[in-house]
């Protein structure tokens, strides 16, 4: 390692926009998904056990998004080093990249336990019903400890230089990840289709939204997390990336990536209308007191500021979508 020449990184102007733009994807992220975390651990929003799964997802993609703010000047050595192992000189680096390979295969495993759960609650509604708290926390846990040793042995690789364990280890993972996703809702697909089901007709439609949305949830996230898997583990990991247009590509795929762990998050709030109203009230918290200051400026023959106007607007929405539940 110590007579490694470093690969080619594109012009300085290049690679200033892309820090600029991962830094900003990681902002988005952080808040985003603080957001979400803050409505699914909240009472008003009620998503049975399927919340704790939501909830692992979320703390992966926030610990995502903090870690890309850690090190966002330093990425570009990072992913570099993802295409080409053994090329990182600077040891501060690694305990950086490990973590964050540690979040995005939980991330990934994350998707694989939703669409495992969905699948036991279609196919074994009872026995669903039957599962408690601690159930979900071993899943969890369980999921957590796989990600650790799969991203440990990753970066032992990395750093040994060991390139084919490295390219089956990713492969065989994510295929696995990608497996358990597809029989999970080939499984529930056949019960819909072949099998009458024995539950309420309301407690069905549930059952059948939800698993749409977590079906969008996990197809969005496999559309933005294939494009780059793809590139990286075909590429030829033993050259250096000398053309500027594929190092271009592979930046691009790198946000690509990572746009994921903030679409989960728009995907709630247009699937879920739990969801929508609990992010609408806690922006438009406390918000009362401001309309009703407006009201006594206009009883006054004063005009109303913009931003009282918003806020007036906001609790007439609010009042209209408790009146309709």
């Amino acid at each position: 390692m110590n007579n490694t020449t470093h690969c080619l990184t594109g012009s300085e102007t290049l690679n200033t926009v892309f820090q600029a733009i991962y830094g900003l994807e990681c902002s988005v992220i952080v808040v985003a998904n603080s957001l979400a975390l803050v409505i699914f651990l909240g009472k008003k929003l009620r998503l049975k056990k399927s919340k704790y799964l939501l909830v692992n997802l979320t703390v992966a993609d926030l610990l995502t998004g903090l870690v890309g703010l850690g090190y966002t000047k330093v990425r570009q050595e990072t992913f570099n080093s993802l295409v080409q192992p053994g090329q990182i000189q600077n040891v501060e680096i690694h305990p950086l990249l490990s973590v964050h390979l540690l979040f995005a295969s939980q991330s990934m495993l994350s998707l694989s336990t939703i669409a495992m759960e969905r699948a036991f609650a279609i196919l074994s509604p009872f026995r669903h019903r039957q599962t408690e708290k601690k159930h979900y926390f071993t899943v969890i846990l369980s999921a957590w400890l796989i990600s650790m040793i799969l991203s440990g042995l990753t970066m032992l690789f990395y750093l040994t230089s060991n390139q084919k364990p490295t390219l089956i280890l990713n492969v065989v993972a994510i295929l696995l990840e990608i497996g358990l996703i597809i029989i999970s809702y080939f499984a529930i697909w056949i019960k819909r289709v072949f099998c009458k089901t024995m539950n309420s007709s309301e407690n069905q439609f549930e059952n059948k939204k939800l698993s749409i949305t977590l079906f969008i949830l996990i197809a969005t996230s496999l559309v933005t997390w294939m494009p780059s898997t793809i590139f990286k583990t075909t590429l030829h990991r033993d050259v250096c990336i000398k053309n500027k247009s594929i190092h271009v590509i592979s930046l691009s795929l790198d946000i690509l990536l990572l746009s994921n762990s903030f679409l989960n998050v728009v995907v709630y709030s247009l699937r879920m209308p739990e969801f929508r109203k609990a992010l609408r009230e806690l922006f438009c918290r406390n918000k009362p007191n401001e309309f009703r200051s407006s009201k006594h400026q206009k009883e006054h023959g004063q005009e109303p500021k913009p931003a009282v106007i918003a806020f007036k607007t906001c609790a007439y929405v609010n009042e209209e979508v408790e009146a309709q539940n």
